[in-house]
């Protein structure tokens, strides 16, 4: 199993790792955002704060600055859900549509300026040597899925994402999916965004996704039907998953086969999937966390053993970039039993 964090896509060229191509300049401006980023101060991020205006009063506390302290950016949106009333669901429902033009826009502009070949295409063609292996991703980018189409793995609707020989399991939603809400009747079918963001108090919720444009709407009676960016808000308690829910079954059923885990820039704060994980796995799993510094991977890998994993993990340091360019990921599936040292 590999499971990516934000910053796999973060580190995803390997040419332009960030430590040499910083945020500031124009090169890296579009690099995809780390959750503390996402509401940067820059003309690229504040243009598509400005599609959306209701995004503009949660700045001046979203916005990361020299100096700035805890609360986190998931801490603050989980406490204005906590005790939302109309118009923080408004404001709310506008960060979605923020994170899908944003991530969107991101991964456009930074694809586009490095001609396509990402950190996912060579991983991919390094795991596909030793066997099976799934797929988990907390991010809402499609450039795994880019990998996988020039791999050959083509995925068309959503539920072809876990029916394929690489399955990949989108947890927090993704920038082409979006749920099904049902509106009263009394409401124009042909809903704009700005009207569904301010009708999102309304909104009921239901468990059909699709990818944008995908054909079938489920049949509702009473009430109309929309459709709203499926991506989950960045929340601290991160308890909720935003995909299909016979996406989680398959992977129940993919998770007692896992005998080693792959992580690329994931923290495990994401507590509903660890609690999915830990009572699938049949055995002790090796684990390599790639990671930033040996500090970051050891406490991803500490959290992995405090929700009740039996792991044998080692921390890789030095990023996603660095771990492809030197196929560090070789001598982890080659072994048998012992995590490599980094």
């Amino acid at each position: 199993m590999v499971i990516f964090g934000a910053g796999a896509s973060y580190d995803s060229i390997s040419s332009r790792p960030p430590e040499l191509h910083l945020r500031k300049t124009p090169e890296g401006m579009t690099r995809p955002p780390l959750a503390f980023e996402l509401f940067t101060d820059n003309d690229f991020f504040r243009g598509r704060v400005a599609r959306f205006p209701r995004c503009r009063s949660l700045l001046a506390e979203l916005e990361p600055r020299p100096g700035r302290e805890c609360p986190s950016v998931e801490e603050i949106l989980e406490g204005i859900r906590a005790t939302a009333d109309d118009t923080d669901l408004k404001e709310l429902c506008s960060v979605q549509y923020y994170l899908r033009d944003l991530i969107r826009d991101c991964q456009q502009d930074w694809i586009q300026r490095w001609h396509g070949a990402t950190n996912y295409h060579a991983l991919l063609r390094q795991v596909r040597k030793y066997g099976p292996a799934c797929f988990v991703t907390f991010n809402y980018d499609t450039m795994f899925e880019a990998a996988l189409g020039d791999h050959g793995v083509q995925i068309k609707g959503i539920n072809d994402c876990y029916g394929i020989q690489l399955p990949l399991f989108k947890l927090h939603g993704s920038i082409d999916w979006e749920l099904l809400v049902e509106v009263p009747r009394e409401w124009n079918r042909d809903l704009g965004e700005q009207e569904m963001i301010d009708f999102a108090p309304s909104h009921r919720h239901s468990e059909f996704f699709r990818k944008a444009g995908e054909p079938g709407i489920p049949n509702v009676s009473q009430r109309l039907s929309a459709w709203i960016p499926a991506i989950a808000i960045p929340m601290a308690s991160k308890a909720q998953f935003v995909c299909p829910p016979t996406h989680v079954v398959a992977l129940a059923q993919q998770i007692p086969q896992v005998d080693k885990i792959l992580i690329v820039g994931w923290k495990a704060a994401e507590q509903s999937f660890l609690k999915l994980l830990c009572p699938h796995l049949r055995r002790s799993v090796d684990v390599l966390a790639v990671c930033k510094d040996a500090n970051e991977g050891n406490e991803t890998l500490e959290k992995l053993k405090a929700a009740g994993l039996q792991i044998n993990g080692v921390a890789d340091p030095g990023g996603f970039s660095s771990f492809v360019a030197n196929n560090r990921v070789q001598p982890f599936l080659a072994s048998s039993g012992t995590v490599p040292a980094a």
